[in-house]
């Protein structure tokens, strides 16, 4: 994680898939691919930007400064990971995904339908509290304004105008 960071000064977070140390076999296998997957690519679309996922996320002291403020912290009915990747994205920081950082976690939510229930409400609550400050159209927008190349304006190295 340190060598990544020190490769890389623009870096903000840095994330990664899991698997499931109490889900054994290929079941276990399936489970833990298609659960990151849906989050990365699920919470990924709800943000416009690659999520943290909090089983498995470092990030730079500068970027937890810019959004501590931001973050509902005082809402245990919300998905912290999930959050903290709304904050992030909306303050420009850079997040990169590497599916060679993999942890082992606990799939404490195929252990019983009510703890599946509750983390669906859990995200519901999350994608209501931050799409009522921008909604998910307007964050792909700005993502792809963005991303869009800039015209270059004054003179170049020839001294010729660039207007």
């Amino acid at each position: 994680i340190v060598a990544r960071f020190d490769a890389d000064s623009g870096l903000d977070a840095l994330t990664g898939p899991g698997t499931f140390h109490d889900q054994p076999g290929l079941r276990g296998r399936v489970r833990a691919a298609l659960y990151t997957g849906a989050y990365r690519w699920g919470a990924g679309a709800a943000v416009a930007a690659t999520p943290v996922w909090g089983s498995n996320c470092a990030l730079r002291a500068e970027a937890w400064q810019a959004v501590r403020t931001r973050v509902h912290r005082e809402r245990g009915d919300v998905h912290d990971d999930l959050d903290l990747s709304f904050q992030l994205a909306l303050a420009g920081r850079r997040i990169r995904f590497d599916p060679d950082l993999r942890v082992e976690v606990a799939g404490r939510i195929f252990h019983s339908l009510r703890q599946r229930v509750r983390q669906g409400r859990m995200a519901v609550t999350t994608l209501q509290v931050n799409w009522a400050r921008l909604s998910p159209g307007r964050r792909w927008l700005g993502r792809a304004v963005r991303a869009r190349p800039r015209p270059r304006w004054g003179r170049g190295p020839d001294g010729q105008s660039r207007d």
